[in-house]
């Protein structure tokens, strides 16, 4: 451009010209569809709203579990310390949570919706005189328990949904929400195909009012007879 100007002596300032934001997004794209056909691409990638290439999760991977107990003995001694958090404790292993927090002094039970039971068979008494107890369980995977006795019994805070629970399995709901006063949810919905024993489940359950005719029992008066012990 100036070559051979001698006697130039002019200072010549220049900027850098800045890539319009529009082009910039288009020959990313363009990049983004060739990675998409290529064998050598194995990440996902996704254009970012700062126009920035960057790798798509494809699956949200659960947060580790501090605590990871394989007998009921070691997951009781975890519950029974209040300054645990239910939610930091991996359940996957365990099968049996029968007297799991009878007489539990716990206030805090946040946590526990999210736990595994899938594997539990045995509930018998879970919730015994847990007299804080109040907390949503119809999350939980229950399709393989088959006692449930006492369960509830006692627990005069808990009133919660129950009706999405897969009880096909259960043979023993004896004194299920027995004393339990403050329940009063719909449970008609439930399979109770190998039931066996019932007896007392709502005795002295005192706000219970809820319509159960779909049972096919022989003797709805079991329900709410008084135990013989």
């Amino acid at each position: 451009m100036f070559d051979d100007a001698n006697y130039f002596k002019a200072e010549v300032h220049y900027t850098q010209a800045s890539p319009n934001a529009l082009d910039i997004k288009k020959a990313l794209q363009k990049r983004l569809d060739r990675c998409k056909t290529s064998k050598n691409c194995h990440q996902p990638l996704v254009l970012a709203d700062n126009n920035l290439l960057q790798t798509k999760s494809t699956k949200l991977q659960p947060p580790l579990k501090t605590y990871k107990p394989s007998t009921t003995a070691e997951l009781k001694k975890l519950v029974n310390n209040q300054h645990i958090n239910l939610d930091d404790i991996d359940t996957s292993l365990i099968t049996d949570m029968s007297y799991l927090f009878e007489n539990s002094k716990r206030t805090n039970f946040k946590g526990i919706e999210s736990w595994d039971v899938s594997n539990v068979t045995n509930m018998g008494g879970m919730f015994h005189n847990a007299a804080h107890f109040n907390e949503a369980l119809n999350s939980l995977d229950v399709s393989n328990v088959y006692d449930m006795h006492w369960m509830f019994k006692g627990a005069r805070s808990f009133n919660q949904p129950l009706d999405k629970w897969d009880v096909s399995k259960v043979k023993d709901m004896g004194g299920m929400f027995q004393e339990a006063t403050s329940f009063n949810q719909p449970l008609n919905t439930w399979n109770l195909t190998n039931l066996k024993s019932y007896k007392s489940m709502f005795y002295k359950a005192t706000s219970f009012n809820q319509d159960l005719s779909k049972w096919n029992l022989k003797s709805a008066l079991l329900l709410f007879e008084e135990p013989l012990c």
